[in-house]
């Protein structure tokens, strides 16, 4: 059994279309999944994945400006070539500029 914390936004920062992403470190995961959404009952996409558990940054460049994207994170581990995923985080909402 793999068991993940779902990890934590802890600032989004944003110029622009871009937005930086600043993460919290979860115990035991290999890395992290962005996922943008553009409406509260849309689903999710994912936008960005890091390369290892110490990358905490994330960026994302949304498709439009002057509008309001939720995002969320999660982590995953890699087990004998499997990918397990943690539980969504709470959402962050993010306006372009």
């Amino acid at each position: 059994a793999v068991c993940l914390d779902s990890g934590k936004i802890l600032e989004a920062k944003t110029t622009g279309r871009t937005t930086r992403f600043y993460l919290r470190l979860v115990a035991g995961a290999d890395g992290y999944i962005l996922e943008r959404c553009d409406s509260k009952d849309g689903e999710f996409i994912s936008v960005a994945k890091t390369e290892s558990n110490l990358e905490l940054t994330l960026k994302d460049k949304a498709p439009s400006h002057f509008k309001n994207y939720l995002y969320r994170v999660r982590s995953f581990k890699i087990v004998k070539e499997e990918e397990f995923f943690s539980e969504d985080s709470d959402t962050v909402t993010v306006k372009t500029k």
